[in-house]
């Protein structure tokens, strides 16, 4: 009987250890899943025709801004044709061509800048469908191929870069939002 005892307990400690390396190992796993980080911009790509003047200059996240910036400095930097502003909000328009344009709307928390988002105006829903596929062959120069949703690093400041075109008969364009994580 106290053999058996004796083997009870060994037999216990020895599942006992096999459970926890084998957590300790998952736990190591999801960590090193979890710190996957994006690649930089790579801001050296060509920007197409149709988009030139939206991504002129082309330099760190957008239009030579990055996010953290303060208002001061967004108003200093941007070419575009000041709009309006409001508290933790500034907007300014671009002209792409004779017909298409687009609205950038700058977002501020604690009078940093936070998030990006860009409307452009279409003629039409082909040529929103066509601005839509130059912006995707962009991001996937700049950023990782994907189709609406890119990570991005600037520096050390992760954000995201989402794209949807409007298809819409009245309003058609595309919609840009690039948000700081």
């Amino acid at each position: 009987m106290k053999n058996v005892l004796y083997f009870l307990v060994f037999s216990l400690s020895v599942l006992s250890a096999c459970n926890s390396e084998t957590a300790t190992s998952e736990e190591s796993n999801t960590t090193a899943e979890a710190i996957d980080v994006p690649e930089p911009t790579n801001n050296t790509v060509e920007i197409p025709s149709t988009l030139d003047d939206l991504y002129n200059p082309n330099s760190a996240i957008f239009r030579g801004l990055n996010f953290g910036m303060s208002a001061d400095q967004v108003k200093a930097t941007e070419s575009g044709e000041f709009v309006s502003e409001e508290e933790g909000m500034q907007v300014y328009s671009v002209d792409l061509n004779e017909i298409t344009f687009a609205d950038i709307e700058y977002k501020y928390a604690e009078g940093a800048l936070q998030r990006i988002r860009v409307d452009i105006f279409a003629d039409n829903p082909t040529q929103a469908q066509s601005l839509g596929d130059d912006l995707t062959a962009l991001f996937n120069e700049k950023y990782l191929a994907r189709e609406t949703l890119w990570d991005a690093r600037e520096g050390d400041q992760d954000y995201t870069a989402f794209m949807e075109v409007i298809a819409d008969e009245d309003t058609p364009g595309v919609v840009i939002i690039y948000e700081l994580l």
